[in-house]
């Protein structure tokens, strides 16, 4: 079975949020707020030879909204990354002093293919233009474009990685036995063991991440560019200090498969106190198909956004989305529990930078209630519940597949990233990826595992920063005493960006080590060779290791010199306006 930690337990959780069908129908533009003004020409912009009007939506209504923020994995290669690369004089140092230019049009000539691609598009650059466009939509009966259609993606696995092992005579005192699948790292240098797409494992196993959790903030997201999107198409005015927009209505006319809006309202707060201007706050409630196209079912949802743009053309701004569905039942466990599966991001767009706090996890629903998820910043509590087994739990904290994200990028999606994920609140440690990317087309990414007893401390870098490798990281019988214990070692694989596979692909890998107290099979600790070893799933790419095998890990200590967690998104001044 294929899947992200336990993951490929759940299948809801694998596939939440990607079960949207969208189709599309026509509706009127009478409204009787609506305005009658002609946009001016500084107003329009051409984009791919057709002409927009942008009458409200940049100027007005972008101010609601978390403008330029997406998630998306930063080893997942975008056209920009690409012409930034094929562009630059790799022969002398790069100059970064200055911001990328975007006062052009938008360039749809990479991975997106028009403006309605955001369900299918996943690069950086790529989510950007698509949300850009939907939101600057001039005709309602388009405001649904970028809901997320139905994608078939059920997992984060890749083959790559988290391969189990399974062994007879191990050296450290068990007779035969299985180490999990999941649990063991990077096994093999590319995603795919044959190296027929080139694409480096630690590069494959981010995007699989990203491309699974994103896809809880895709669908908020893109449900605020709609409101965005009819607000602009009616030509609405904002509220003034103390009031609210109602948008249920308009909205209204935007008809999406599987998507009922209930409520949404703008509310203009208080200015924030440190920049001086309006923040908004946006709720949206509704219900939507949460699971596949075939077995998915029709849940409550609750969105709430506030957002404070920074400057004049509302490009920079800080604010925090929170976006919560309620009433899963797990139907593969076999319980009659429901979940709450919350995600948050918190964000500072600044400058040509983005930075963010994303977090994802699930809680039991019988022990919270929707306020009891969030904290006072409206980011999801990192504190988990009290675990009562591998997949249930007493307490109001986060119980399951609790994911947590730092980011530091560029406008092309250059920078830094640290991934953190537990599969349960039973389990002692955190699975850690921290990847970082240069545009002059370098990188280098480290895996290995954190303490579970770093969430909710005063350490905040240390859930994003790698402990040691755990060489035995599960075990039974006379392996249980390893199952906490740090090697001096991580994993690493230096990257480089290759124009032609446009992947990012393996220089040097750290990763190869056996599972043991020692991270090595060798004479040391079994000098009769006795033990056996047999890495991968039956019917896939399967690998026997029948001499002894040295590892060829990272040193800590060097990887602590080489790498700094980004830090959190200085948004801590806005706290009174991102309050719930």
């Amino acid at each position: 079975m294929k899947g992200l930690d336990l993951w490929y337990l759940k299948p809801h959780f694998l596939t939440m949020m990607v079960g949207i069908i969208v189709t599309y129908y026509g509706c009127s533009k009478n409204d009787s707020k609506s305005k009658e003004e002609t946009p001016t020409p500084s107003q329009t912009s051409t984009t791919s030879s057709t002409t927009k009007t942008l009458s409200y939506a940049l100027d007005n209504f972008a101010a609601t909204y978390p403008r330029n923020v997406v998630i998306a994995s930063p080893t997942k290669v975008s056209s920009s990354q690409l012409s930034l690369l094929e562009e630059m004089d790799t022969s002398g140092p790069m100059d970064t002093s200055g911001p990328i230019d975007t006062s052009g049009p938008i360039d749809t000539s990479g991975p997106m293919s028009s403006a309605g691609d955001f369900a299918t598009t996943d690069d950086f650059t790529g989510k950007r233009q698509a949300l850009e466009q939907a939101m600057l939509e001039d005709d309602i009966t388009s405001c649904g474009q970028a809901i997320p259609q139905v994608v078939d993606n059920s997992s984060a696995f890749v083959e790559c990685y988290g391969q189990p092992i399974a062994y007879t005579n191990h050296p450290d005192g068990d007779a035969s036995g299985m180490f999990g699948s999941l649990d063991l790292g990077m096994i093999w240098d590319y995603g795919d063991p044959t190296q027929s797409s080139g694409e480096a494992c630690s590069a494959a196993k981010m995007n699989a991440l990203f491309d699974l959790a994103a896809r809880y903030m895709d669908y908020p997201l893109s449900i605020h560019a709609m409101l965005v999107c009819a607000a602009n198409a009616k030509q609405l005015d904002l509220p003034a200090v103390g009031e609210s927009l109602e948008l249920t209505s308009s909205i209204s006319e935007v008809t999406v498969s599987n998507l009922t809006i209930t409520s949404a309202v703008i509310e203009r707060l208080a200015d924030d106190s440190v920049s001086g201007r309006p923040t908004y706050k946006t709720t949206v409630s509704g219900t939507a198909k949460v699971g596949s196209e075939q077995l998915g079912k029709i849940l409550p949802f609750t969105l709430v956004a506030r957002n404070t743009a920074l400057n004049d053309a509302n490009t920079d701004n800080k604010g925090v989305v929170n976006f919560v569905v309620s009433d899963f039942t797990d139907d593969v466990i076999s319980t009659e529990e429901k979940l709450r599966v919350a995600t948050s991001v918190r964000y500072l767009q600044q400058s040509g930078s983005l930075h963010y706090r994303f977090y994802l996890a699930e809680f039991m629903q019988e022990n919270t209630e929707i306020t009891d998820i969030y904290t006072d910043l409206g980011e999801v509590n990192e504190i988990p519940a009290t675990a009562t087994g591998p997949l249930s739990c007493s307490g109001s904290g986060w119980c399951r597949n609790f994911n947590a994200v730092l980011v530091k990028v560029d406008e092309s999606g250059y920078g830094q990233t640290a991934y953190s994920w537990l599969p349960n609140a039973a389990t002692g440690g955190a699975r850690v990826f921290n990847v970082q990317t240069a545009s002059d087309g370098n990188g280098a990414a480290y895996f290995g595992y954190s303490d579970l007893s770093v969430i909710g401390g005063s350490d905040e870098a240390g859930l994003y920063t790698i402990k040691g490798m755990k060489c035995v990281p599960t075990g039974s019988g006379g392996l249980t005493q390893y199952m906490n214990t740090y090697s001096s070692y991580v994993q690493k694989q230096t990257l480089s960006l290759d124009s032609t596979t446009q992947a990012w692909i393996p220089s040097v890998s750290n990763i190869r080590f056996m599972p043991t107290s020692t991270c090595n099979w060798n004479s040391a600790n079994d000098p009769s060779k006795s033990a056996t070893w047999v890495i991968g799933r039956a019917g896939e790419h399967q690998e026997t290791v029948s001499d002894y095998r040295e590892h060829q890990l990272y040193s800590a200590a060097s990887y602590a010199t080489e790498w700094t967690a980004p830090s959190l998104p200085d948004t801590e001044n806005a706290a009174a306006s991102l309050r719930k």
